[in-house]
């Protein structure tokens, strides 16, 4: 994940604007979980591989990731199973 992908996953999950800048994220992560956005960042990896997987409707590829009204915030694409593992 990359770091400004975390800042746009914070800020949603903190209910502030998408123009919100890396202090006043910074500052209301540690008001509201009393944790900074390296260890934010690092929480959301180790919690994505637990969202649901969707696939896109032009491509078709399969993605997981944080949603908020419809469109992804963070995502991962998903490899295609192997038919071995299919």
């Amino acid at each position: 994940m990359y770091y400004r992908d975390a800042e746009d996953l914070a800020a949603a999950a903190l209910g502030l604007p998408e123009e919100a800048d890396t202090d006043e994220i910074e500052r209301a992560l540690m008001d509201k979980w009393d944790t900074d956005l390296p260890t934010f960042q690092k929480i959301a990896e180790a919690l994505l591989p637990l969202t649901v997987p969707a696939r896109t409707a032009m491509t078709g590829r399969k993605f997981r990731g944080f949603v908020k009204d419809g469109a992804f915030i963070v995502k991962e694409e998903m490899p295609e199973p192997t038919p071995e593992e299919a």
